[in-house]
């Protein structure tokens, strides 16, 4: 009976809640048939994310959400698909939302940033969840981070932040103003990015989050050089212990802004103790660079030289590129501010500049390519000027001191060459014991194949080699030729004493005759080589204030030239520079009393003018209109603030190209091609594609020199008879066969319209400075810059460019839609004013990468108002993105023609 009345009720209980029980039922098998695992799937995938190794440039400011990588793929598809079959079957389960958000990020991880982006949209709009809510809305700020819209993302979260007012959890705001914070970093708004971090990084929950944010926020006090607030957040760092990368590189920042702030004992005391721990043994040449730096800072440069040497003595802790750069560069600042020594200030300058470090790997004081090339400006124009006023000095002595001065010259040149030939004569009388025992090591010795790599073994060999065979030419014929040679006009051949004196007694007259007819004896002459000297003088002054940023130094030579020059041509121009530079150097009353010198002497010259009507002195006299020299009119050009880069290095660039026979245009030219180089290497797209194409071309030199050895082996192996016909025609084919290079050009990084002002200026460079010191550091840029001939567009007038088909780029021919920008044509063109025109429309060929962001645009249409191209490129450059294309669903590189209408 009970258990009639049990079967009763449950009987009961499954009609009244049929409908309940199928929905808990339907949310059951789609949780454990589906949703289970793709979420799985998405865990595994983001664990081989957070484990893949993390790197951070201490140079550029870190992010503290995780950027996707290259990981995982294969699970964030399988999560992609088993999420959509819960939209697809299972779209009445609670498992909807949830399913949204993970296929969401599992595009983000895959880096299919405009998929992602949709997915969080519609999870924001079809959940009621408030949680799901705030994680579709901090999901889609990292996606639109990554994607580069800044304003858009900016906009975006400070428009929630104000929806949701009082709605949000503590936590899920915080991070949201920590992504905010990221913002405004790549907007370069540090001040607001300071704001946001200090909001935020208290709240956040997560350990990782709050290490990397207090880091950020020290390096973001350094950027508006607040250093005592940069150390207090460098300080704060070890209380969130998550990576010890990061805490070692805290600690290390620590250290750097102690000797900031002018405590160099506890900075050289911090880094000392990084040395001895055990756990930095991967980072000891940067430690030891460190300490060099701070003795440096001491002022002990003795110390500071000898730990720079150590490191690049180190046999067993290599320095990286980046290392050995900074090194260079500080034996050059120990040699110029330290020794007062300029020329190997210079060399050190240029060999730091050679590394070849990536630029944003390394301080943003780093400048040693302009102070290589001012350096060695310099050590040219000092070694003239030392030539010139020697030339200047012997013409001033009297004949019996002139006799006496070149007696001497030429007996220290006697006693010279009779040196050399006794050092030539004991080298080829030594003897040498040609059967040496240790000369008989085999290549099992480990010294390689011949003994090749052992340095002493082949400096024995070598000099056995002379022992036998003398000091004779490495060409055909050798015995011939010396027979020919050493016969007289008889045919016989003539004695080798009487030879080696003849040849002794001409090689003496050559060598010590000396040449006098540069030496100015008269007075035309003298007059002559004292304007020459005053003019190097004067360059020499003008580079140690405007290129090196000495106008202490550039003081002394100016003042020279006004007190001891009066016939210098440069005298006007001497009295108006020193007067510029005592201003800098705050010596006000001395830039006014020799501004009144020059307009008093010289009152009709535009400096007299100019000085003038600086500081309102009365000048006698009316301005003569004469051109202001080209350093002045470059140095004008550099005191204009209101100047962009870009901006600055085109009128320079014109500048050097109007001023083609000036002897400063090839430096200013090479200096704005620098600034272009800056301004390219700041794109996001170059720093991924550099890593790449440089990681590829390792690969591509570690290959051929694997293949090389290979191929080595083989050719002696082959020799062997005991080999099968096999194994012999194995080898000989490895002999016979070639590597064939990969194709570089799909990550080729010097794209994009700076990239292409550099090269026309290499152009310009080469057109009209081929003579120049600095030509062959540009031929070796032009080189590196080279486009691959299979990447190159091909633009027809009217037409698309077509690429190739291998290289991934899809125009506009092959679209099936038209491409879409992402605010739409009218948000647009609202951003520009109305101009009057002829044309009805401009047009212009973009490249687009698979986010949608411009690469590179150039204008096709032509016969257009100059402001009109200003105002499109620069609307262009700002404000203009496109939505992704998609092929099969994918987004793709384009490249493709589009047209405006002029408003």
């Amino acid at each position: 009976m009970r258990k009639l009345i049990a079967l009763l009720f449950i009987s009961i209980l499954f009609i009244g809640c049929g409908t309940s029980l199928k929905t808990r039922w339907g949310n059951f098998t789609a949780y454990y048939n589906t949703y289970y695992n793709a979420k799985k799937s998405y865990n595994s995938g983001l664990d081989k994310v957070l484990n893949a190794e993390a790197s951070y440039n201490p140079q550029q400011p870190i992010r503290i959400h995780e950027v996707p990588v290259n990981a995982g793929a294969q699970d964030f598809d399988k999560a992609i698909e088993k999420g959509a079959e819960i939209l697809r079957k299972h779209e009445d389960s609670k498992w909807v939302d949830n399913s949204l958000s993970l296929i969401g990020k599992s595009y983000f991880f895959k880096q299919e940033y405009f998929s992602a982006d949709q997915k969080f949209q519609e999870l924001a709009l079809s959940t009621k969840d408030e949680s799901l809510i705030e994680e579709s809305i901090l999901w889609r700020s990292r996606v639109l981070l990554e994607m580069e819209l800044y304003g858009q993302g900016v906009q975006y979260i400070i428009q929630e932040l104000d929806n949701r007012e009082g709605l949000w959890t503590v936590r899920n705001k915080a991070e949201l103003r920590s992504i905010l914070a990221q913002y405004y970093v790549d907007q370069e708004n540090w001040v607001g990015a300071i704001v946001e971090l200090n909001e935020a990084l208290p709240q956040l929950v997560s350990k990782k989050y709050q290490e990397r944010g207090y880091f950020l926020l020290g390096q973001l006090h350094e950027k508006t050089e607040n250093y005592r607030q940069a150390f207090k957040a460098y300080e704060r760092v070890s209380d969130f212990y998550h990576e010890y990368e990061l805490q070692y590189l805290a600690l290390r920042r620590l250290a750097e802004t102690s000797r900031i702030l002018g405590d160099n004992r506890s900075a050289l005391e911090t880094f000392t103790k990084m040395v001895k721990d055990d756990k930095n043994r991967d980072y000891k040449t940067e430690l030891d660079y460190e300490i060099g730096r701070t003795y440096q800072e001491q002022k002990d440069f003795v110390r500071a030289e000898g730990v720079y040497k150590d490191i690049l003595k180190d046999r067993f802790n290599q320095p990286s590129v980046e290392t050995k750069a900074l090194v260079y560069n500080g034996l050059a600042e120990v040699y110029r501010f330290g020794y007062n020594n300029f020329e190997m200030a210079a060399a050190y300058y240029d060999t730091s500049s050679r590394q070849n470090a990536p630029i944003q790997n390394l301080p943003e004081n780093y400048n040693a390519n302009e102070l290589a090339v001012s350096f060695g400006e310099y050590s040219a124009l000092k070694n003239e000027l030392q030539f010139r006023d020697s030339l200047l000095w012997v013409s001033n002595l009297s004949q019996p001191k002139l006799d006496s001065l070149v007696a001497k010259i030429k007996r220290e040149r006697l006693t010279e060459i009779e040196s050399e030939k006794r050092s030539q004569e004991q080298e080829e009388n030594t003897l040498v014991n040609v059967s040496s025992p240790s000369n008989t090591a085999t290549a099992e010795s480990g010294n390689g194949f011949l003994n090749v790599n052992s340095e002493t073994m082949r400096a024995n060999a070598r000099i056995q080699f002379v022992a036998v065979w003398g000091n004779r030419p490495l060409v055909d014929n050798w015995r011939i030729q010396e027979a020919i040679r050493s016969s007289g006009p008889s045919g016989q051949a003539v004695s080798s004493n009487t030879e080696s004196n003849v040849d002794q007694e001409s090689i003496t007259t050559i060598e010590t005759s000396i040449d006098l007819s540069e030496v100015p004896f008269t007075l035309e002459q003298k007059r002559d080589a004292r304007k020459e000297i005053a003019s190097l003088k004067y360059e020499l002054g003008n580079l140690f204030f405007i290129s090196l940023d000495m106008p202490d130094s550039a003081e002394i030579y100016f003042k020279d030239i006004a007190q001891n020059y009066p016939e210098s041509d440069e005298l006007p121009v001497s009295y108006y520079s020193l007067s510029e530079v005592q201003s800098v150097l705050g010596k006000e009353n001395d830039a006014i009393k020799n501004a009144e010198i020059l307009i008093n002497r010289f009152p009709n010259s535009r400096y007299a003018q100019m000085l003038a009507d600086k500081y309102g002195l009365e000048r006698k006299g009316e301005v003569i209109e004469e051109e202001l020299s080209l350093p002045i009119l470059y140095q004008n050009l550099k005191k204009d603030t209101s100047l962009t880069k870009s901006e600055f290095a085109k009128k320079s660039s014109q500048l050097a190209l109007d001023n083609v026979n000036e002897n400063e245009s090839p430096s200013i030219l090479f200096d704005a091609i620098n600034i272009y180089i800056e301004l390219a290497k700041e794109d996001s797209v170059y720093v991924a594609n550099y890593e790449k194409w440089n990681s590829q071309k390792q690969n591509w030199q570690n290959s051929q020199a694997a293949f090389k050895m290979a191929q080595d082996s083989a050719k002696i192996a082959v020799n062997d008879t005991s080999l099968s016909e096999l194994e012999m025609s194995g080898l000989q084919a490895l002999v016979d066969s070639s590597l064939t290079q990969p194709n570089f050009n799909g990550t080729f990084p010097y794209y994009g319209i700076y990239w292409d002002s550099v090269r026309t200026n290499i152009d310009r460079f080469n057109a009209n400075f081929q003579n120049s010191s600095l030509a062959s550091r540009v031929i070796i840029l032009e080189s590196e810059l080279e486009k691959p001939i299979e990447a190159e567009t091909v633009i027809s007038e009217n037409r698309d460019i077509d690429r190739d088909n291998g290289s991934g780029v899809t125009s506009c021919s092959e679209l099936e839609s038209p491409l879409q920008i992402r605010e739409g044509l009218d948000a647009f063109l609202n951003g520009i004013e109305n101009f009057e025109s002829e044309n009805e429309k401009i047009v212009y060929q973009f490249s687009i990468n698979q986010r949608g962001v411009l690469e590179a645009f150039e204008l096709v249409s032509s016969n257009h108002a100059e402001k009109i191209v200003e105002a499109y490129n620069s609307a262009i450059e700002n404000s203009l993105t496109f939505n992704p294309y998609l092929v099969n669903g994918e987004a793709v590189l384009v490249t493709c023609q589009f047209s405006f209408p002029i408003k």
